[in-house]
C-alpha cells in the first residue's frame, strides 16, 4: 500500500502514521485495560487530555500521551492531524494543542545488597630477645720504679784579703807676691792604703794685680808601694751523684670473652581479607515514541 502523508491506522496493539516526509512512525500506546462491550477495531478517539484507541483485534485499549502545546486559535476540540514528525490535537472541550510525544525517563535500580567483610586476621609475629654475655677481664699493671736520688759536697776555704800602704803626703808651699792666702793640702793617710776625702783649709782670694817672680819650693811626693796578698781560694766539692730512674712496667694483657645468642624471628602470618559482594541491576531503557520505522 501506498504510504500518504497525514494518513494514521491501528496495527495490532500500536497506532501508526506518516509524516509529511512520507516516513512510518507508530507509537506502542500505554495499556488502559480490556475494550469496552461494543468496541470497534482500530477506532481511534480524544478523550480529555490524551488519544485513546482500540486494537487490531477489538481486545485492549490503549492511550497516547503528549505535552501541552497552549491554546491553539480557531481549534476544533477532538480534532486530530499529522504535524511534522508528530501527531497533533486538540483537548477535548477546549482549544489547547497536545503532540503525541512520550518519553518514558531512564530507570536504573540498583539493588546492592551490603557486602560482608570477613575481618582480617593478623598473627603476631614472635621476637625472641637478644641475648648478650659479656665477660672482661680486668686490666693488671704493675711497675717498680726507682726515685731520683742527688748528693754533692761543696767546701769552699777562703784566705781573707789584706792591703796595707803607706802614702806620704804631697806638701805644696809656695810664696805669691800677688796676696794670696797660702793654700795648704794635707792628704789623709789611712792604714788600709786608702786615701779619704781631705780637709781643704780655705782661702781668701783677694783682686790682685799679677807681676811676680815665682820660685817655690815643692817637697817631691813619695808614694811608698803597698804590699798587697794575693788571694787564695781552695774549692772542694764533691761530684754530683744522679742515680738513675728504673722503670719496670708489666702489664697484664687484657682478656673478653664475648658470648651472643643471635636474635630469632618467627615469620609473620596473615590470614586474608575475604569479601563477599553481591550487586542486582535492573534498568529500564529510556524509551521515545513515537518510533520511527522509516520511509
Amino acid at each position: 500500500m501506498a504510504k500518504i502523508a497525514g494518513s494514521a491506522w491501528v496495527e495490532g496493539n500500536d497506532f501508526h502514521y506518516i509524516d509529511n516526509s512520507n516516513r512510518e512512525w507508530f507509537f506502542a500506546g500505554n495499556l488502559v485495560g480490556a475494550a469496552g462491550g461494543g468496541a470497534k477495531a482500530a477506532s481511534a478517539w480524544i478523550e480529555g487530555n490524551d488519544l485513546h484507541y482500540i486494537n487490531e483485534a477489538a481486545t485492549q485499549e490503549y492511550i497516547v500521551y503528549g505535552p501541552d502545546q497552549g491554546i491553539k486559535t480557531n481549534a476544533k476540540s477532538g480534532s486530530l492531524w499529522v504535524e511534522n514528525t508528530l501527531l497533533a490535537w486538540i483537548k477535548q472541550g477546549t482549544t489547547n494543542k497536545y503532540l503525541g510525544h512520550d518519553d518514558v525517563a531512564h530507570v536504573d535500580t540498583h539493588g546492592d545488597v551490603a557486602h560482608i567483610d570477613g575481618s582480617h586476621t593478623d598473627v603476631a609475629h614472635t621476637d625472641n630477645a637478644h641475648t648478650d654475655t659479656h665477660t672482661d677481664t680486668a686490666h693488671v699493671d704493675t711497675h717498680g720504679d726507682t726515685p731520683h736520688s742527688d748528693s754533692h759536697t761543696d767546701t769552699h776555704d777562703d784566705v781573707v784579703h789584706s792591703d796595707s800602704h803607706t802614702d806620704t803626703a804631697h806638701v805644696d808651699d809656695h810664696a805669691d807676691s800677688h796676696g794670696d792666702t797660702e793654700h795648704v793640702d794635707i792628704f789623709h793617710v789611712d792604714e788600709h792604703g786608702d786615701s779619704t776625702p781631705h780637709g781643704d783649709s780655705p782661702f781668701t782670694d783677694e783682686p790682685h794685680s799679677d807681676s811676680h817672680g815665682d820660685s817655690h819650693d815643692d817637697v817631691a811626693h813619695s808614694d811608698v808601694a803597698h804590699g798587697d796578698q794575693a788571694h787564695t781560694d781552695s774549692h772542694g766539692d764533691s761530684v754530683h751523684g744522679d742515680a738513675a730512674h728504673s722503670d719496670a712496667h708489666t702489664d697484664t694483657a687484657h682478656t673478653d670473652a664475648h658470648t651472643d645468642v643471635a636474635h630469632t624471628d618467627i615469620a609473620h602470618s596473615d590470614v586474608a581479607h575475604a569479601d563477599s559482594h553481591t550487586d542486582s541491576h535492573v534498568d529500564t531503557g529510556h524509551t521515545d515514541k513515537p518510533v520511527l520505522i522509516g520511509p
